[in-house]
């Protein structure tokens, strides 16, 4: 067990994004080896649901999954969760994506509730695939030393009445849905304008009630796009929850560099911390 634990600190220490982010090149060579290395039984009693590719607004093939924990197994105790994804194609290079996430603590009066209730943690990712076959791996681990793993095949090609579109990522391929080129600078004029950004920050889907990986690829690759055509001299941006009545990020000085941090608040959305 202690060195299941050193194991999954190294894995914790990997993965510095709280958003999922493509590893750097030294750090997915470590991961890559916990991939091949770990064999023991999961000790996580997580379950995965994938996600089927789809075209999405930026012609290209999203995919993605939905993964759930039972609450009561972090014993009402902070923690901290890596995710991290191995993407294969059948002929092509691997990618792999990693993020974290802080589970927080439960009352101390309300932990002996949690093993009578079936409340769990969920989440998910997703990620933008050219036309092809791929292999998908999961590995979530925990700072307590205990993992769970998936494994599954996709398929990403196009449906009868689509072969007319001209995807934007090529086949074999596998990128992140938020690419490090939407953080790039933004023009900034002296006489430009002074902008102030609403976001409305829900699901596409009415009848959903989780704002997941898409929906925040979605708005933030909107609000990417917007800081990229308009010249402001200054950005404001309000993200907030209309049926909620809840405000979930402000930023006043808002840059391309707030992104990253806009895609952080709305993930602890879905984890509803």
């Amino acid at each position: 067990m202690l060195s299941r634990r050193f194991s999954c600190a190294c894995l914790l220490v990997a993965v510095a994004a709280s958003a999922q982010a493509v590893l750097p090149p030294n750090d997915a060579k470590q991961v890559s080896r916990f991939f091949d290395a770990i064999a023991e039984a999961d000790s996580l009693p997580c379950r995965v649901e994938p996600v089927h590719p789809f075209l999405d607004f930026a012609f290209r093939f999203e995919a993605g999954y939905y993964i759930a924990c039972p609450l009561n197994v972090f014993e009402g105790k902070q923690s901290r969760v890596a995710i991290f994804l191995r993407l294969s194609p059948e002929n092509g290079r691997s990618l792999i994506l990693g993020e974290t996430y802080s589970v927080p603590a439960v009352p101390a009066s309300s932990r002996e509730r949690l093993s009578k209730i079936k409340a769990e943690l969920r989440t998910s990712g997703a990620f933008a695939l050219g036309e092809g076959k791929y292999t998908a791996e999961l590995l979530l681990a925990d700072d307590r030393g205990r993992v769970f793993r998936k494994r599954w095949k996709i398929t990403a090609e196009l449906k009868r009445g689509e072969h007319s579109v001209s995807l934007n990522v090529p086949p074999q391929t596998v990128e992140a849905v938020t690419p490090a080129s939407l953080e790039a600078s933004r023009p900034q004029r002296d006489d430009g304008l002074r902008l102030t950004i609403l976001l409305d920050a829900a699901p596409i889907n009415p009848s959903a009630t989780k704002l997941h990986a898409w929906d925040r690829t979605f708005l933030i690759q909107t609000v990417a796009s917007l800081l990229r055509e308009l010249p402001c001299s200054s950005v404001r941006l309000i993200a907030f929850n209309l049926d909620q009545q809840r405000e979930l990020f402000r930023e006043d000085d808002f840059d391309a560099a707030g992104i990253r941090r806009l895609a952080q608040a709305l993930q602890q959305v879905e984890l509803g911390t």
